[in-house]
């Protein structure tokens, strides 16, 4: 593969105004990746305090953001069971972002960390709904 894609990275952390479009070179996909066209993403509250700095984990610089989003998928590597060519996904918050971002126009995401989602929604839709789902399912049913 050796395409070239715009991206949302930060070279530190702070506010909005850390981040930045830039051009990285997509990697070579592994046994177990998808390359996704991005169609729409969402920020959620792990973002903002990524990019702030009081994550769990600390960015390595330059850093890329983005656990939400929403595609077509444009190719599999050889050990994708699950997923083909043109499934409409949206990622899970089920990476981390050291290894894995979704804000991006194409992004490369391991396929444990995707799931087709219904034709009834949007892309818009399917990007914002995953990590708000998972965090009141797990407030609602593990800790309360």
């Amino acid at each position: 593969m050796n395409e070239t894609v715009k991206v949302i990275r930060f070279h530190q952390t702070g506010g909005s105004d850390v981040l930045s479009i830039e051009e990285i070179q997509l990697s070579q996909l592994k046994k177990n990746e998808v390359l996704v066209r991005v169609q729409a993403v969402a920020m959620s509250r792990l973002d903002l305090l990524w990019r702030a700095g009081s994550h769990f984990e600390e960015p390595e610089f330059p850093a890329q953001i983005g656990y939400d989003a929403a595609g077509i998928v444009e190719s599999v590597g050889p050990e994708v069971k699950t997923l083909k060519v043109g499934d409409l996904v949206s990622t899970l918050p089920a990476v981390s972002l050291l290894d894995y971002a979704a804000h991006g126009e194409a992004i490369i995401y391991p396929e444990t960390a995707l799931i087709v989602y219904p034709k009834s929604l949007t892309p818009v839709q399917a990007a914002a709904v995953n990590t708000g789902l998972f965090t009141a399912h797990f407030a609602l049913l593990e800790l309360a």
